[in-house]
């Protein structure tokens, strides 16, 4: 495992995911199977054998609970977007592009940062593991209660 490997640091997991709580509700029962075509989702795993994505949505309280047992800490627990918008990314972007750009730019903080699109989908878990990070806690909303 990495954890096991990792004597001292911290981890970032960002992807698509539940609480188990939400993981595992009765609104879910198809599951959480998902497939990805030309940036489309969908839900059809035999549809384009060969030519699509297929991935699951991920349980993050089992993570929390594998890197407890790792010896690690579960230090923050949030959405995608809290977790870029209080990391500073509209700050880092600088407005001297041309309008093409900064269009395309625009576009692609959307779809970071939108809760209809990646911005609550995407969960963010930070462990670390022997390491002080030198603060208390994110600046971002922190979802672990949820864990």
């Amino acid at each position: 495992s990495v954890s096991a490997a990792l004597t001292q640091g911290i981890m970032i997991f960002i992807d698509y995911g539940f609480s188990r709580s939400e993981y595992y509700s009765p609104s879910r029962s198809d599951g959480t199977l998902v497939c990805h075509y030309q940036n489309i989702a969908h839900y059809e795993p035999l549809l384009f054998p060969g030519l699509q994505d297929i991935s699951a949505w991920v349980d993050f309280s089992l993570v929390a609970d594998n890197a407890l047992d790792q010896g690690c800490e579960v230090f923050g627990y949030t959405s995608q977007m809290e977790f870029l918008l209080s990391s500073g990314i509209l700050g880092r972007i600088d407005a001297k592009h041309p309008q093409d750009e900064e269009y395309n730019i625009n576009q692609s903080l959307k779809q970071l940062l939108l809760p209809s699109q990646m911005g609550e989908a995407f969960k963010c878990m930070l462990l670390s593991k022997n390491y002080n990070l030198g603060i208390d806690n994110l600046e971002a909303k922190d979802y672990r209660h949820m864990l």
